[in-house]
């Protein structure tokens, strides 16, 4: 089925995933810039908007501390209106592959999202723990009750490519490791458009 699914499409579909704080959303600000016929999805706002809509959270951190079942419910019905979105065009889905709950680790990609978005290619953009750590603390623009210090963003970093690779096996997908240093998000960001 997920070689169908691939094969009835025209676009490539690339997850783009990594820890909060190594600089994601400004990679994929570059991407936008580079090339603007990309389309950028990101799936925490599809949830969001989705619980929003249903008055289960007032933010998006508020999603994580949701009960299990109303996550397991939006990230399915998130990847269901990505899914529609990526028939025609080339798609990031901009997401996490673990995201840490009250309940423990959760996937972002479980077996039912990875499917169902079927992509090509899952990136993980990556920085130095302690690189991430300082981004975190000077980010004024997120609310975060739990500041991780370098050696847990680091053991969350190790399980983060456990996760991509596990999530990559299920659909034939390749697994990208890029690094995002400090002062250059060019670089990494043309290692995503060389993928399309």
């Amino acid at each position: 089925m997920v070689e169908d699914e691939k094969a009835g499409r025209r676009g490539r579909i690339v997850v783009v995933a990594g820890v909060n704080g190594v600089g994601k959303s400004t990679v994929l600000a570059k991407v936008k810039e580079a090339r603007s016929d990309l389309r950028v999805v990101n799936y925490g706002d599809e949830m969001f908007a989705l619980a929003k809509r249903q008055t289960l959270v007032n933010t998006r951190d508020e999603i994580r501390k949701l009960p299990l079942q109303n996550q397991l419910e939006l990230q399915k019905r998130a990847a269901q209106n990505i899914r529609e979105l990526a028939r025609d065009e080339n798609v990031i889905v901009d997401t996490h592959v673990l995201v840490t709950t009250p309940n423990g680790y959760f996937p972002g990609l479980p077996r039912w999202v990875v499917e169902g978005l079927s992509p090509d290619t899952i990136v993980l953009i990556e920085a130095p723990p302690d690189l991430v750590f300082a981004r975190r603390v000077n980010d004024k623009t997120r609310v975060r009750s739990d500041q991780d210090t370098p050696q847990e963003i680091k053991t969350f970093m190790d399980l983060a490519r456990v996760a991509a690779i596990a999530s990559a096996i299920l659909v034939g997908a390749t697994v990208k490791f890029i690094q995002n240093l400090e002062g250059d998000p060019s670089r990494a960001a043309n290692e995503i458009v060389k993928l399309f």
